[in-house]
């Protein structure tokens, strides 16, 4: 709890903090107004809507450019624990939103209730997959987004056809997003525990290690 609670504190400080909070309004008001527009049946709104909490991640994350905290004895969990422990909270917030959105759609329009299941499960998926990308990425990001991109591709093809023989109601759908994203925050903790002795990546980082020295 106190590194979670110190993780928020710390994102004020963190790398261009009004930019990275423009991005987040930006990627949030985009998301809705694709929910709203589409009435929850357009996957990239919630797509967008999710993906907010990514930012989370990477304000903490790019600290780790600092000289500073790399000779801080902060530097492992602000690495490894800080951002998994922040960017799972949001997303566990967002998701609750977006499945209280979804609910009201059903209600309103039952018509659509497989369309929204649909879409739902595939934001569930997609924001997984994302959650292990960023447990790797800020170390081999080329061959991470590229290995990333190739599995949903390959996974968006198919899993609509999962998501007709499953045929989950929109509660148990909820229990199994708050089940991926925890499942997502323990693999991706794992993963950047594994890797936390290896270099940063300068792409991913994108030159901040000179801004911020």
């Amino acid at each position: 709890m106190k590194d979670l609670i110190l993780g928020f504190k710390l994102l004020r400080y963190g790398y261009k903090l009004k930019t990275n909070v423009m991005m987040l309004g930006l990627f949030t008001a985009i998301g809705l107004l694709i929910e709203i527009s589409s009435h929850g049946t357009n996957i990239l709104g919630g797509f967008y809507f999710m993906l907010t909490g990514m930012f989370a991640y990477q304000m903490i994350i790019y600290m780790n450019a600092s000289d500073y905290v790399q000779s801080s004895v902060m530097k492992r969990k602000l690495e490894v624990g800080m951002p998994v422990i922040v960017s799972t909270v949001v997303y566990l917030v967002l998701f609750t939103i977006l499945v209280v959105e979804k609910y009201i759609l059903i209600r309103m329009y039952p018509e659509n209730t497989e369309n929204y299941q649909d879409t739902l499960f595939m934001i569930i998926f997609i924001l997984f997959g994302a959650m292990i990308f960023c447990g790797v990425c800020y170390k081999y990001f080329v061959a991470s987004f590229i290995v990333f991109m190739l599995v949903i591709m390959t996974c968006m093809s198919t899993i609509s056809h999962i998501s007709d023989v499953i045929s989950l109601g929109l509660v148990k759908f909820a229990v199994l997003g708050y089940a991926a994203i925890l499942l997502g925050g323990v693999i991706e903790y794992l993963i950047s525990s594994l890797l936390y002795r290896k270099q940063l990546s300068e792409i991913a980082m994108s030159g901040l290690s000179k801004s911020m020295k």
